[in-house]
């Protein structure tokens, strides 16, 4: 009989369990929310179902160019640091594309500071960069962004935790009734293997598919290939809320 894959000491040590239990006590991360209620509730008559909806026409959503993150407006200052592109596809079980799917992407600048209130850290804000982008799939299930490379920064309430590089993308279609959460990572980063996050997926398998496949893109920066796969045997990791 053969021997089953041996796992590693990190593998064996990461139970279900325990990763559920790894992520419930990272501070900031809301990883599973009580939606039952703890009592009966006085029965109601229910309210029939309908269909999804409703939905809106994407001229009305997006604006060209809001998948340009570099720059705040055509024609203003492009924002500090490394300027790269993130593109991909958006896929369904059977590897076919899904069009039309809108997908947000925010991250930090290239100092480690997100433009939000709850950022109080030290790090500069760069006023040429809001780390906010949206784009919607094409007919082959595409995306493109254009942006700066972000920053590993220091997570409040933590002695030692650095968080890697990282982008983050939500996920909005037909059919999709809550939006789909993910990041991408960068590949060859030191602090990927110190996250807690990133550690705290299923195994080397879901680590990769959340990492960007690096490549020279045709403008002279780098390239970032990041695919997501809404369900199936290759589903990309996506986060609860």
């Amino acid at each position: 009989m053969a021997k089953a894959p041996t796992k590693s000491k990190a593998e064996r040590a990461l139970t279900p369990v325990k990763r559920g239990r790894k992520l419930k006590q990272i501070k900031g991360y809301a990883v599973q929310s009580k939606r039952t209620p703890s009592r009966h509730l006085r029965k109601l008559e229910t309210t029939p179902w309908q269909t999804l909806g409703p939905f809106y026409p994407y001229e009305f959503l997006i604006k060209p160019g809001e998948n340009d993150m570099t720059r705040i407006a055509k024609g203003k200052p492009r924002a500090k640091g490394e300027v790269i592109d993130v593109v991909g596809r958006v896929l369904d079980e059977d590897g076919q594309p899904v069009r039309g799917c809108l997908i947000e992407a925010w991250q930090c600048n290239a100092a480690g500071r997100y433009l939000h209130a709850v950022d109080q850290s030290d790090v500069p804000l760069d006023p040429n960069f809001t780390g906010v982008g949206r784009v919607v799939t094409d007919e082959d299930g595409r995306y493109g962004f254009h942006t700066v490379k972000p920053a590993p920064y220091a997570v409040p309430g933590y002695d030692s935790w650095k968080r890697p590089r990282h982008i983050h993308f939500s996920l909005y279609a037909a059919g999709i009734l809550d939006r789909l959460i993910t990041q991408m990572y960068f590949p060859g980063e030191r602090l990927n293997r110190q996250d807690f996050m990133y550690n705290a997926l299923p195994d080397d398998k879901a680590r990769r598919a959340l990492t960007g496949k690096a490549s020279k893109g045709s403008r002279g920066t780098t390239t970032y290939t990041f695919n997501m796969v809404l369900r199936g045997s290759q589903e990309t990791p996506f986060f609860e809320v």
